[in-house]
């Protein structure tokens, strides 16, 4: 309706224009064709009927002839004509432009639809349909969300949003390692050997603030593996909640500090021979109370180092940490840490060899050659029935210096293959001390991440010393003697008990850049091979470490 009172406007529009065009020949005409005075002589004959030329008639004469008047209005009648022509095409081509949006807040405003089409002489109604409804917003398939970012250098490589909402980090852990035996021989069992222990690529961020990510992969002594991989769930730092394949709250000196920022290179004596360092399971985790508490618990395969747990029974694991002077203004107790961990669980399975220095793991292929075996089982025992364990500890930090100790107790369950559910329950204890403190004035409030004061370098204008640490460590590891009464191990080749001492200074040449230079003494209670067809009471060994973190 619309679209034709539109074309009547343009039809009237047109008609108005040619009158006014045409308006002052009209009145000429209604002048001229008042009677003229009678003529004498016969009168002109009729002028020539009007042709269908649409040529424009010639301008009037100043005098006009007799019977100009009757030539005049044919003219005139014939301009009428055609602009009544041209009138009915624009019309017709006025019903082929498309109507104006029926939205009133469109209008005035540019066609949302975009520039309109040539028209090409189609009829409208086989070109135009009438306009549809706009389609609702879908939400599968998602679109993609353009966003402003910003990248930085610290811990890692980092690619965030401007509000932190989304981030994307990288990063990286080298440890290149040299041991070297004191006590060698050319078949063994141990040699002097350079090790690749860690090379972890880590990619981890967040997919908006509640929701965390982290995905490693790791080169562990040849063999590559995915490490952990997890996703971390919290609205609130006193509750997060972790998924997947991660490092297990058990023992501080694992799950309180970080891999590349130990005092040492390797763990303690009891932990790395049972703790359960990597597994899968689902856990709770935060901080209470203006974080002067740390806590954690949850389920596990309890399987390590298995991907798939070969029976339903999971293990229970669970950390608490202590901080009761963090807020305080007694400068020297800020930093005191106390509490414990324990872990519990069921297992079925072939028992581990044990080793004097060196993290448990079936991707450890050829470990033992570098590290010392203190005890084995005999090949006709299993691991079978309830396992427990748990931890005692203690850290304290203040300026230069860092103290963590921790007891360490427990028991597991051994049996014959042939009579499985006739088992031995063997107690284990253990402990460490150890220490360190920097020469070269860097304080400390918990062990990660360190910026030394100077970073070394030799440059003219820039020399510097880098960080510089003393560090010292004691532990032990006492296995009961019913491994031997109950005929598990053969007393004449092992031993039960086992301790080491181990010494060395960390180089810290910036904050990414570690080198660790030290020596282990492990002693025996009983001798064991340290070569062929020799037997000792202790081994010695240089440990050396390149470490690249960021």
């Amino acid at each position: 309706m619309e679209r034709r009172c539109f074309g009547m406007r343009i039809r009237r529009s047109l008609l108005a224009l040619g009158v006014i065009v045409c308006g002052a020949p009209v009145s000429a005409l209604a002048q001229s064709s008042s009677p003229p005075p009678p003529a004498t002589a016969s009168p002109s004959p009729p002028p020539p009927p009007a042709t269908a030329s649409p040529s424009p008639p010639p301008p009037p004469a100043a005098n006009p002839s007799p019977g100009a008047g009757a030539t005049r209005e044919a003219q005139l009648e014939q301009r009428v004509r055609q602009l009544e022509s041209l009138v009915n095409k624009l019309s017709t081509q006025v019903n082929q432009v498309p109507a104006p949006p029926s939205n009133p807040a469109t209008r005035g405003g540019p066609d949302p639809r975009g520039p309109a089409t040539p028209n090409t002489g189609t009829p409208a109604a086989a070109v135009l349909p009438p306009d549809p409804p706009q389609a609702p917003k879908v939400n599968m398939p998602a679109s993609i969300t353009e966003v402003t970012a910003r990248a930085r250098w610290g811990s890692g490589f980092e690619i965030s949003t401007s509000d932190n909402e989304w981030v994307f980090q990288f990063h990286d852990i080298t440890q290149f390692n040299y041991w070297g035996n004191r006590q060698t021989g050319p078949a063994g069992p141990l040699t002097s050997s350079f090790v690749l222990p860690y090379e972890v690529f880590v990619f981890n961020g967040r997919l908006s603030k509640p929701y965390e990510y982290f995905v490693s992969f790791a080169d562990l002594y040849g063999k590559f593996v995915a490490l952990w991989n997890f996703v971390d769930i919290h609205y609130d730092e006193r509750l997060h909640l972790r998924a997947g394949k991660v490092f297990t709250p058990f023992a501080y000196e694992w799950w309180q500090v970080p891999l590349a920022f130990r005092l040492q290179p390797e763990l303690s004596l009891f932990y790395n021979n049972f703790g359960p360092a990597t597994d899968l399971g689902i856990f709770g985790w935060g901080a209470l109370f203006k974080k002067r508490v740390d806590y954690a618990v949850g389920i596990f395969n309890g399987n390590t180092p298995f991907e798939i747990a070969p029976r339903d029974s999971k293990d229970v694991i669970a950390f608490l940490n202590f901080k009761p002077f963090l807020e305080s203004d007694i400068a020297p107790l800020k930093n005191l840490n106390f509490g414990g961990s324990v872990d519990a669980g069921r297992r079925q399975q072939a028992p581990l060899t044990f080793l004097s220095g060196r993290l448990q793991t079936s991707t450890l292929s050829g470990i033992s050659s570098v590290s010392p075996s203190f005890l084995a089982f005999n090949n006709n025992v299993i691991e079978s029935g309830l396992r427990t364990f748990w931890t005692m500890h203690l850290a304290y930090f203040y300026n230069h210096l860092s103290v963590i100790a921790e007891w360490q107790s427990g028991n597991m369950s051994y049996a014959l293959s042939n009579t499985p559910t006739n088992r031995t329950r063997v107690p284990i204890e253990g402990f460490y001390v150890a220490a360190g403190y920097f020469l070269t004035g860097e304080t400390v409030a918990a062990r990660n991440i360190l910026l030394p004061i100077r970073d070394f370098d030799i440059r003219k204008g820039h020399r510097g010393p880098g960080a510089i640490e003393l560090t010292a460590r004691y532990s032990l590891l006492d296995l009961g003697s019913q491994i031997f009464k109950a005929g598990l191990a053969d007393p004449n080749l092992w031993t039960n008990r086992v301790s080491n001492v181990n010494v060395g200074v960390n180089w810290y040449l910036n904050r990414a850049i570690k080198i660790f230079g030290g020596w282990e003494h492990d002693m025996f209670a009983q001798p064991v091979i340290v070569a062929p067809g020799h037997r000792s009471v202790t081994n010695d060994q240089a440990v050396a470490q390149f470490q690249v973190y960021f």
